[in-house]
C-alpha cells in the first residue's frame, strides 16, 4: 500500500466498514484505505505536522484526529457507497 510520504504514526478501524482502515502519518495526512484492493479511498488534509492519534466514533460517522500542530479535528467519514466503489477519491470533508 503506497501513499504516505512519511511513516505511519497511527491507525484506526471504522466499526461499520469491514474492509476499511484509516492511517495517520508523520506527513500530516490521513488516508482511508480499502484493504481488499489496497487503494486509497479518501484523503483527509488539514494537519500542519505529524498526526499523532486517530479514532472513529462508535456510529462510524465521525473521524477524530489530533496532531503535533496542537489541533483536534473532526471529519465526516465517507459514505458506505464510496467504500464499495472501485475508484479511489481524493475528496475529504471536514466538520
Amino acid at each position: 500500500m503506497e501513499g504516505h510520504y512519511e511513516a505511519i504514526s497511527c491507525m484506526a478501524k471504522n466499526p461499520h466498514h469491514l474492509k476499511g482502515i484509516f492511517s495517520g502519518s508523520m506527513d500530516g495526512e490521513i488516508r482511508l484505505w480499502d484493504l481488499s484492493s489496497r487503494r486509497t479511498v479518501s484523503r483527509f488534509l488539514g494537519h500542519q505536522g505529524p498526526v499523532k492519534g486517530i479514532t472513529v466514533s462508535t456510529d462510524g460517522r465521525i473521524l477524530v484526529s489530533c496532531g503535533l500542530d496542537s489541533t483536534v479535528r473532526l471529519w465526516n467519514t465517507p459514505a458506505l457507497s464510496i467504500m464499495e466503489s472501485d475508484e479511489s477519491s481524493a475528496n475529504s470533508s471536514e466538520v
